[in-house]
């Protein structure tokens, strides 16, 4: 469907403008829409129809804590910006709970290696006592200085050995030497027999084979001469007298093509068997080469045996020469560690020097830190607290500018609430309620109702400059208007018992005297 205003096609945002928004002519026309149906809506249509408040001025109207605050914040949407706000102080909060957890956790930690070390402490100086008993007897009538020379000098035997490494022959050449000689033995067998008398024996052939056929075309020319038809040689005539003497002219040349054709195939032969010898003194010296050669590479790989087996004695010579000093020095050093002790006695003096190891490993153990975890606990409740003043900075200023946005919205007796502060946390949140000489709107009678929706419907027309007529329902329940001098055209609908539907026009006072 298409509207037309004035030859002119019109869009929803020219009818818009030109006859006003839904919501705005329903408020007017309708006392009770704005409160009732809009609701919390109703102040976003507010927030549009009166002039913005600018960053500078909401804060200039702020108390100076909060404009110091907020002074260096980038506000381009304070609602998104507290919310977010309140998003990092639940994170950190969350933070704070695992980090206090962490904090308690290390402190009982420490406390529990604080005791571990003193037990430690305790059993070290007993047992220290019981292997000084044993290194007494270990030390008695025996040249100790003598005892560790023995192992020195062992030790650096051992060193020796371990740097002497075997002496194993090379044998990379050896493999080298096996690996060409392989290839040399594919290659010799990989070849083939090349003819030399190949192309004699094809002339050979073909020149048979065209003698073959002169020889049957020949026969067949004579066989097919009869009376009555010309000789294809001399192309005359040939009759029953002459028939013999035609036949005997065409086979005349048989003779030396059969000569021709012995003698080729006598050269055929001769050249065949000359290239059977040559193929088979071919193979001949092949299977000399490759026997030759087979030879040198199992040679080759015998050698490779040899060294191979020569080395591993070497290796084993040399592992049985590293054991050998390993075990003298472990025999010298267990005779300087144990000296007089009996085997029992070693055993348990051994035991008592790893229970000691232990002992002095858990004493060394490093302290649990938890400087760093209080101070980081420190820092992230100075995070909270200065995110909250930001949070409860940007709420006022979200106060601050709706109060200076609806500063100019009076009304007589009808006042707009745009925020509650919250008892238990002092948080200044956002609200849109209306209150009708003090009281709560919920609690109003219908007729305060309708008067309290008339101040509203009124606002809207000064703010929007529009005249629309206004409809009060359930007229008989406002007796008077006494809070607001209504403009424009009101209509009433009143409820009479027993009367007609009747409409009535009234023209006040104003009216009649334009």
């Amino acid at each position: 469907m298409t509207v037309t205003l004035d030859g002119y096609t019109v869009r929803q945002a020219d009818l818009n403008e030109i006859f006003g928004e839904r919501d705005v002519f329903l408020s007017i026309f309708n006392p009770l829409y704005f409160i009732e149906e809009l609701a919390d809506g109703g102040k976003t249509l507010l927030g549009k129809l009166l002039p913005p408040v600018s960053h500078e001025r909401t804060l200039a109207a702020l108390g100076s804590h909060d404009r110091t605050l907020l002074e260096t914040e980038k506000l381009p949407s304070p609602q998104m910006y507290l919310q977010n706000r309140r998003a990092e102080i639940h994170e950190l909060e969350e933070t704070l709970i695992y980090s206090q957890g962490q904090a308690d956790l290390l402190k009982q930690q420490e406390q529990e290696r604080a005791s571990t070390i003193s037990d430690a402490r305790a059993r070290l100086e007993a047992i220290e006592s019981q292997m000084a008993d044993y290194t007494s007897i270990r030390d008695g009538n025996r040249d100790t200085e003598k005892a560790k020379e023995r192992v020195n000098e062992l030790t650096l035997r051992l060193e020796e050995q371990r740097n002497a490494a075997p002496q194993r022959q090379e044998i990379q050449t050896l493999l080298d030497r096996i690996r060409d000689k392989e290839q040399t033995v594919a290659n010799r067998q990989a070849a083939v027999y090349e003819s030399q008398y190949i192309t004699t024996a094809a002339g050979l052939e073909a020149e048979l084979k065209q003698l073959y056929a002169v020889h049957e075309k020949t026969v067949r020319l004579a066989n097919d001469v009869k009376p009555g038809v010309k000789c294809p040689s001399c192309l005359r005539a040939v009759t029953a007298e002459n028939l013999d003497a035609v036949k005997n002219e065409i086979l005349a040349g048989l003779p030396e093509i059969v000569a021709n054709g012995k003698e080729l195939k006598t050269r055929l032969a001769e050249v065949k068997e000359l290239e059977e010898k040559a193929k088979q003194v071919f193979l001949q010296f092949q299977a000399d080469d490759l026997a030759k050669l087979n030879g040198e590479l199992d040679a080759l790989k015998e050698s490779l045996k040899t060294v191979e087996m020569e080395n591993a004695m070497a290796d084993a010579a040399y592992t049985d020469a590293l054991r050998d000093a390993e075990t003298r020095l472990r025999q010298a050093q267990t005779e300087l560690a144990y000296g007089n002790l009996t085997q029992q006695q070693a055993d348990e003096f051994a035991k008592l020097c790893e229970i000691s190891r232990e002992l002095k490993e858990t004493m060394l153990s490093a302290p649990i830190e938890i400087e760093g975890m209080s101070e980081s606990i420190v820092n992230i409740r100075e995070a909270i607290e200065t995110k909250k003043a930001l949070a409860r900075a940007a709420s006022n200023y979200i106060a601050k500018r709706a109060e200076l946005t609806f500063e100019g919205v009076k009304m007589n007796r009808v006042s707009i609430s745009l925020f509650d502060v919250v008892k238990s946390t002092g948080e200044v949140k956002d609200t849109f309620k209306f209150t009708y000489d003090g009281r709560s709107y919920r609690w109003l009678s219908l007729s305060e109702k309708i008067k309290a929706g008339l101040e509203v419907s009124g606002l809207i027309k000064n703010l929007t400059g529009r005249d629309y007529p206004v409809y009060i329902d359930n007229g008989e329940s406002v007796t008077a208007i006494d809070n607001i001098r209504p403009t424009g055209q009101i209509i009433y609908s009143r409820v009479v018992g027993g009367a007609p539907l009747t409409v009535t026009a009234k023209v006040s006072s104003a009216s009649q005297a334009a």
